[in-house]
């Protein structure tokens, strides 16, 4: 198997942004439809899936392979990534023959004329639990997230928990704590 991304930008992000949400990260490589990550927060409260499709590479060979499930630790993950400036040219290869337990990643670092290789341990992460089961929904609300940011940063002094509820045409946030109760109130245009 060997993965190419010319311009890793969305994996390094991705890594940064999960470095404090979980300890480790599965990769889930389909033949016919590029890489899927997923992984759980401590507490298995949450669940972070992203899907990067086939295209989004510069190479996506699987050997002959049609899935290859890969669990790595996202704190050596996040590691790895912080010694390289940008996000150079990168390459994660995995072969079931040899060093089979191992994810190979090489990083190109042009700026500093390096070239990093790294054999990172593979984790046993147990898939069945990756699932968000089906729901239905009696409300679906889309607020841009800048908003959504600086009404979760007004209430946070306020409350640990933010309760959203929609009444009619308006969602309501409230936040109850040990000084009392803060209540935001937008009209929402498309419900």
């Amino acid at each position: 198997m060997k993965l190419v991304w010319n311009n890793a930008t969305i994996l390094k992000d991705v890594i940064v942004m999960l470095k404090d949400f979980s300890s480790s990260i599965q990769f889930v490589l389909l033949e016919e439809h590029g890489m899927t990550m997923q992984c759980m927060d401590s507490s298995n409260v949450s669940m972070s899936s992203l899907v990067i499709v086939k295209e989004d590479f510069e190479v996506f060979d699987m050997e002959n392979e049609h899935r290859v499930s890969l669990g790595v630790s996202v704190d050596h993950l996040f590691k790895l990534m912080k010694l390289v400036g940008s996000a150079p040219p990168t390459t994660m290869s995995w072969s079931t023959r040899g060093a089979g337990d191992k994810l190979i990643v090489n990083m190109d670092d042009q700026a500093k004329k390096s070239n990093y290789e790294f054999k990172l341990c593979l984790m046993d992460i147990e898939e069945d639990g990756l699932e968000v089961p089906p729901m239905s929904f009696s409300h679906v609300c889309s607020l841009h997230t800048l908003e959504f940011k600086k009404m979760v940063h007004d209430m946070v002094d306020f409350g640990d928990e933010i309760i959203l509820s929609v009444v009619g045409n308006t969602l309501v946030s409230t936040v109850r704590g040990d000084a009392g109760e803060f209540v935001v109130k937008k009209d929402l245009v498309d419900v």
